[in-house]
């Protein structure tokens, strides 16, 4: 055991099956010691990994987990295991909602819970863990810091014209408006952009960041301008349980004629549509790629997940009035070839052109050199995002 604890941050990377965790070192800059992800959590292939950065040591064990409050559990009592070599004087959550009220990392405090609690609603395949999470860290965690970060911030630059919904004012100041998600993951791939070889300036560049969640931001001048997402997670694109944007005379049908009460359209619109119900399984898209020359729901499901996400980046640059770059990110963005040239195949109308043996070996630019917008494939890394707004809180 060293003779002196270091001084640590823990960032916490919830979602709604995955349970995604970084220490860092407090030092400037930041240095990642171990990371790791608690995944497939409700399922029989539960795991829970450690990446051990300093060590370049992984480990990786099956574990029964139920939900995302035990993995919480689980990950507190490992953290508190290393208590005698690493003092935690911070710890990040990451937040998928803020609602009005939050567009900044904030100190958690029971003022916070109680404004969660009251638009859990908004997102409700994550803000309830969220809050269990949360409250579970500060009970065992009771003397340290903990600060939300919120993936709603990033979009606080949205205008007038992409904020709002045309629907009566007074619905506005209820909170009807569209907030925008996966701003933590944009964060963190705008700043990779800047310390690249060819900064982003004033460029016109768009994200993709395609997971279980998916959804496509544009960014001008270094602002998000627009994004498919909007009053809540369930909007935009399709996504493996979520339909995604609908036209809301389908709700009031689903209501009036189906019968069906909030809750079972809540289920129905978050967990059993999107990729999920086209392909009429649960594979992961990997394995949907793989079964889709023999099985036709499959190869439906594939189509209509790329046409949507080409259909978005072909809006938002309109938007932008060009495009100059696009950023693949998130578990697909990251690992699907197939996935990212289906979606390009037909954006060559603006400058989009992939050179396939980039693309196959998921290179850093997977564009063609000569191609009027670059291409590129990066690892988003929230948790280190969620690290340094907690470092910068304690600094302050």
């Amino acid at each position: 055991m060293p003779d002196k604890q270091v001084q640590t941050i823990a960032a916490i990377n919830s979602g709604s099956s995955t349970l995604k965790f970084g220490l860092f070192s407090f030092m400037d800059p930041l240095r990642i010691i171990l990371k790791g992800k608690i995944a497939g959590i409700g399922t029989q292939d539960c795991s829970f990994a450690i990446e051990n950065e300093e060590e370049h040591n992984d480990v990786s064990n099956p574990v029964n987990i139920d939900s995302v409050e035990k993995a919480a559990e689980l990950l507190i009592k490992w953290l508190q295991h290393l208590g005698g070599q690493y003092q935690l004087c911070g710890i990040g959550h990451r937040v998928v909602h803020g609602g009005l009220h939050y567009d900044e990392p904030v100190l958690i405090e029971d003022k916070l819970i109680c404004e969660l609690e009251k638009i859990k609603s908004l997102a409700p395949l994550h803000l309830p863990d969220a809050i269990a999470i949360i409250n579970s860290f500060k009970q065992a965690f009771p003397g340290i810091s903990q600060v939300a970060c919120f993936d709603t911030s990033f979009h606080k630059s949205l205008p007038f014209e992409a904020r709002y919904y045309a629907i009566p004012r007074s619905l506005w100041s209820d909170g009807v408006v569209r907030y925008g998600f996966h701003g933590i993951s944009c964060e963190y791939i705008y700043q990779k952009l800047k310390e690249g070889d060819d900064p982003p300036g004033s460029k016109k560049i768009i994200i993709a960041h395609l997971g279980s969640g998916s959804s496509i931001t544009a960014i001008k001048n270094g602002h998000s301008i627009e994004t498919t997402m909007g009053f809540s997670p369930a909007g935009g694109l399709m996504m493996n349980t979520r339909a995604g944007d609908i036209d809301p005379g389908v709700l009031i049908y689903l209501l009036k004629e189906k019968k069906m009460d909030p809750d079972q359209l809540d289920h129905i619109l978050n967990r059993e549509s999107g990729i999920k119900a086209v392909a009429e399984n649960e594979l992961p898209v990997e394995k949907l790629l793989e079964k889709k020359r023999n099985d036709s729901k499959s190869r439906q499901a594939i189509i209509m997940y790329c046409y949507h996400a080409r259909k978005q980046i072909g809006a938002l640059a309109a938007t932008m009035g060009g495009l100059d770059t696009i950023v693949f990110t998130g578990g697909i963005g990251e690992h699907s070839p197939e996935i990212r040239k289906l979606i390009c195949s037909g954006l060559e109308f603006i400058g989009v052109a992939l050179n396939n043996e980039l693309n196959d070996h998921s290179a850093a630019t997977i564009s063609e050199l000569s191609a009027p917008v670059k291409v590129h494939v990066i690892a988003t890394n929230e948790e280190v995002m969620i690290a340094s707004h907690v470092k910068e809180y304690i600094k302050t």
